[in-house]
C-alpha cells in the first residue's frame, strides 16, 4: 500500500482529531488591511461522517468573513507530540462550504458554544500533500480522493471496474502475463 493515498491522509487527520490537536487554517483575507492574502490561525476540528474536516466558527470570525466571500483554504495538521520537521504533516487544499448540519461532527471532538452566531463550515477537499518522513512527500489528487464514496459504500472491496478483469486478461493475452 502507498504511503501516499487518500486512507493514509484520513488515517492521520483521524489521529490528530482523536488527540484533539488543532489544525492551522488558512483563509483568503477579505479585510482591506491586506486583502487578497493568506491569513491563518489555530482552529480546532471534527470530521465529518465522510472524513471531510468540519470547523465552527463564530460570524465574528475573520475566517467567516474570509470564507463567506472567497471559500478557498488550506489546513494543516501535524503528528501529535511530535517535532513537526521529524514527524507526519498533511496540508489539504479545497473550498469550504458552510453548512451547520455537520455542527454534530465537530461536537464529538470539540464542545459547540451554544450561541447562535457560530456555524459550522465543511472542507471540499481538492488536493493534499502528505509528507510522511524525509524524502517519503507526495500529492493526493482529488480524483483519488473521491473514490471515499466507494469506499464508504464496500465498492473499494470489489475489482476496481468492470472493466478490470477484461483488461487483466487482455494484459495476460497480449504479454503472455501482468
Amino acid at each position: 500500500m502507498s504511503t501516499l493515498s487518500y486512507r493514509a491522509v484520513v488515517d492521520r487527520l483521524r489521529q490528530a482529531r482523536d488527540a484533539r490537536v488543532p489544525a492551522a487554517l488558512s483563509t483568503i483575507l477579505a479585510d482591506d488591511v491586506a486583502r487578497g492574502f493568506p491569513f491563518g490561525s489555530h482552529v480546532p476540528f471534527g470530521l465529518s461522517h465522510d472524513d471531510r474536516i468540519v470547523i465552527v466558527v463564530s460570524d465574528l470570525a475573520v475566517h467567516t468573513t474570509n470564507l463567506r466571500r472567497d471559500s478557498r483554504a488550506s489546513v494543516v495538521v501535524a503528528e501529535p507530540g511530535v517535532d513537526p520537521q521529524r514527524g507526519w504533516r498533511v496540508t489539504i487544499v479545497g473550498r469550504f462550504a458552510e453548512d451547520d448540519s455537520h455542527k454534530s461532527a465537530y461536537a464529538n471532538t470539540w464542545p459547540v458554544p451554544a450561541m447562535a452566531d457560530f456555524h459550522a463550515f465543511v472542507l471540499e477537499p481538492q488536493v493534499a500533500r502528505l509528507i510522511v518522513g524525509f524524502g517519503t512527500m507526495g500529492w493526493v489528487q482529488s480524483e483519488s480522493m473521491a473514490s471515499r464514496f466507494f469506499h464508504r459504500i464496500g465498492a473499494s472491496l470489489l475489482d476496481r471496474t468492470i472493466c478490470a478483469s477484461a483488461g487483466g486478461e487482455g494484459l495476460v493475452y497480449s504479454l503472455g502475463g501482468k
